[in-house]
């Protein structure tokens, strides 16, 4: 029989992915701050301004689960996998999005040295999004290990560094795994709750249980090639805070 949680708590029934529109207000920002027009100190203020009203908002509307709107990056995938190390971005030398009224084109991730994660990313985000959130869940979205792979194949994947993919997808499970684990530190640092850690790895992606469970009662759905990454991730965090 399978398990059951109150509706209080991680697994949701019903789930946000949690990347959200962003405010004109917090793009004019943005493009000035990359002008040079406003110091960076500015432009985070302006951001923890339009991430409370994205929780307000969310809190409003009974949302179990709450996100930041990823209102931090330009890109919902690539500001947290250009923090790895060992992946660098590119100019995306391939066919191009066509997104009607933007022009704007993603680069790719390139992994050029060993993956890891040597610092914590994206670590001070959740701890203010679990500082404003006063009901619901904090939710921290990050991208699936896939996407270290996905755009640019195995032309993306130095074979000087990684002859055998093998070792990559391994060295890429630990290094979600390492960063997991910063996330949940952050809370605990905070003197929040790390039980309330929604751990979210999308589009393909592991939502951990309550209290840090992980295990056959949470499948997930990865590509084969995937699989042997996302599940060394699944089972190989161990949430005892």
């Amino acid at each position: 029989m399978a398990q059951t949680y109150p509706d209080t708590r991680p697994p949701f029934r019903a789930d946000q992915v949690g990347s959200l529109l962003r405010p004109a207000a917090l793009s004019r920002a943005r493009e000035r701050f990359k002008a040079g027009q406003i110091p960076a100190d500015e432009l985070r203020g302006i951001e923890d301004e339009a991430i409370r009203e994205a929780v307000r908002r969310q809190q409003a509307i009974g949302l179990k689960s709450i996100t930041d709107g990823e209102f931090r990056r330009d890109w919902w995938h690539l500001d947290f996998l250009a923090q790895l190390d060992g992946v660098s971005v590119r100019e995306n030398p391939g066919p191009k999005f066509k997104i009607a009224g933007q022009g704007e084109q993603p680069p790719i991730a390139s992994v050029t040295g060993r993956v890891g994660c040597s610092r914590p990313i994206m670590a001070d985000h959740f701890a203010f999004l679990k500082s404003v959130v006063s009901q619901g869940t904090a939710k921290m979205t990050i991208p699936s290990p896939s996407m270290l792979h996905l755009r640019g194949g195995r032309a993306s994947i130095s074979k000087t560094v990684y002859p055998d993919l093998a070792q990559f997808w391994a060295d890429t499970a630990a290094a979600y795994r390492v960063a997991i684990r910063h996330l949940a530190d952050a809370l605990r640092n905070d003197g929040a709750d790390p039980d309330a850690i929604a751990r979210t790895v999308g589009p393909l992606g592991v939502s951990s249980a309550p209290d840090g469970v992980t295990g056959p009662a949470f499948p997930v759905f990865t590509p084969r090639e995937t699989g042997a990454a996302i599940n060394a991730i699944r089972f190989g965090v161990e949430a005892r805070y």
